[in-house]
């Protein structure tokens, strides 16, 4: 496939599900290669299977991925092309890869993109937000003090934020967002492309007990619009609605359904020694 006397690296995104969303320029590119390195190759091997082909197959995950820039290197000095797959989706999307074609592009081996299927642009197409400007997290923080850092600095964006998420943290992330940001937009994703796909479009509230009707297991992502920014911060905006004498119910009421407010720092901004009290 390539004209020059090296090979070239072929980044190839496959399917995240339905093979049937393999390009036919994606099939002949791994079928014409001397090597694909993959992520799993037992992952990679039924899709070869699948379209009825063998080309060899190395693994190359993020615990071997440093010591596969030589050898892959190597097979690009030979003039071979090399094919760079992870098990699903476009490489270097929270997956290997970044490292090997950044050693590549170093040595100046030529790279070329076969693109394809993507969880974060396929839920953004069909969320039903704004999307010519978005971030990307990646996996959402393990820890709610992380996350509460990290979401509070991205809010002044006013883009969605995706993130992708695991089965066995997606209850506890939206039970987050639910005191964080009960105001925000959710479109919550599942096996995307799959047989049983599913999404969910309304709040972390409403995406939690969503959940009760199905099965938690699969491949989760997520994308949510956090409310705007309040021009006062919410120790002054506590403090005035306790001057007007409104109880603590009724503070945490309006602002958490009105304003969005997270209820955490709502009720220690009430309770602030030295606020008036009602």
């Amino acid at each position: 496939m390539t004209s020059s006397s090296t090979g070239i690296l072929y980044v190839c995104a496959t399917p995240i599900g339905n093979l049937s969303d393999c390009s036919t320029r994606l099939i002949s590119t791994l079928k014409s290669v001397a090597c694909i390195a993959a992520e799993d190759t037992r992952v990679t091997q039924q899709l070869l299977r699948h379209f009825e082909f063998k080309t060899p197959l190395m693994s190359l995950q993020k615990f071997n991925e440093a010591s596969r820039v030589d050898q892959i290197a190597g097979l690009l000095s030979e003039g071979k092309d090399v094919a760079l797959v992870s098990d699903a989706g476009t490489p270097a999307l929270s997956d290997p890869g970044a490292l090997l074609v950044g050693g590549l592009i170093a040595r100046g081996f030529r790279i070329s993109p076969v693109p394809g299927p993507s969880s974060i642009t396929t839920l953004l197409s069909v969320a039903g937000l704004p999307a010519d400007q978005f971030y990307f997290g990646g996996f959402f923080p393990r820890k709610e003090a992380e996350a509460t850092t990290l979401l509070a600095s991205l809010q002044t964006l006013q883009v969605p934020l995706c993130f992708l998420e695991s089965p066995k943290r997606i209850v506890k992330t939206l039970g987050w967002l639910i005191e964080l940001y009960p105001t925000a937009k959710i479109v919550l994703g599942k096996e995307l492309t799959k047989t049983y796909e599913w999404f969910h479009h309304g709040t972390p509230a409403s995406a939690l007990e969503a959940l009760d009707t199905i099965l938690v297991k699969g491949e989760w992502c997520f994308v949510a619009s956090l409310p705007k920014q309040l021009s006062k911060d919410v120790h002054t905006i506590v403090s005035d609605l306790k001057s007007h004498g409104l109880s603590l119910s009724q503070v945490v009421y309006v602002t958490q359904s009105l304003l969005g407010l997270p209820k955490n720092a709502v009720y220690n901004a009430f309770h602030e020694p030295g606020d008036i009290t009602s």
